[in-house]
């Protein structure tokens, strides 16, 4: 199953992207939750693996497409469900760092939580949160 990656803009060109650890030191970049196309004409997987953390624990959790097209969500068990939109980058967005081996050259696709305030709270509450794949080791990361 293909990973839900968390990437940087690099320095360099806003439409590569880097891992955290990739970027220069001293350099802050927002991440986003990314996620990559099966195939040329941009068609999505139907599931990826979500890494979460809840206090010190690392889970691995499924999102999976809903009956609503471009829409995925992911069930967190007791934290709840949560939906999330793919939505396309632009066509040359692409991975430039040195962990290729993670990615296909395919069409890159960010993913938008659709409410923000229920991820915020259950952060807050819970100290649940999405951390996505660093791309360091795709057995366990």
């Amino acid at each position: 199953m293909r990973s839900v990656f968390y990437l940087c803009r690099s320095p360099h060109d806003p439409e590569l992207f880097l891992f955290a650890n990739e970027l220069p030191e001293n350099y802050y970049s927002p991440g986003l939750f990314v996620v990559e196309a099966i195939n040329r004409r941009g068609m999505l997987g139907p599931n990826f693996k979500f890494l979460a953390r809840q206090d010190r624990q690392t889970m691995s959790l499924e999102l999976r497409r809903s009956e609503n097209g471009r829409a995925y969500m992911v069930d967190a068990g007791h934290n709840g469900t949560f939906y999330f939109k793919a939505i396309a980058l632009d066509r040359k967005s692409r991975y430039s760092g040195q962990r290729g081996d993670s990615f296909n050259g395919m069409s890159l696709y960010r993913l938008e939580p659709a409410n923000m305030r229920q991820l915020e709270r259950i952060c807050a509450d819970r100290d649940f949160y999405f951390i996505g794949s660093a791309g360091i080791d795709p057995n366990n990361d």
